[in-house]
């Protein structure tokens, strides 16, 4: 597998979470994704950038996808 396949199914596996409310923080991301948080901070940012409207709920501490 190619780093640029495994950038996309940590993508869709971001979106995947996202929209079960179960990403969880930052930190619990990069965790459960074995990468930094910077990244996926920036993997946030490119979902964004695509269209992606990924937001996140402070009172729940978890990604979500915003309908």
């Amino acid at each position: 597998m190619t780093d640029f396949q495994k950038y996309q199914e940590r993508l869709e596996y971001i979106e995947y979470l996202a929209q079960r409310r179960s990403t969880g923080t930052s930190k619990i991301l990069a965790q459960k994704l074995g990468i930094s948080i910077s990244t996926v901070k920036r993997m946030i940012r490119y979902l964004k950038q695509k269209g992606v409207k990924i937001k996140f709920d402070k009172l729940q501490q978890t990604y979500f996808i915003d309908n």
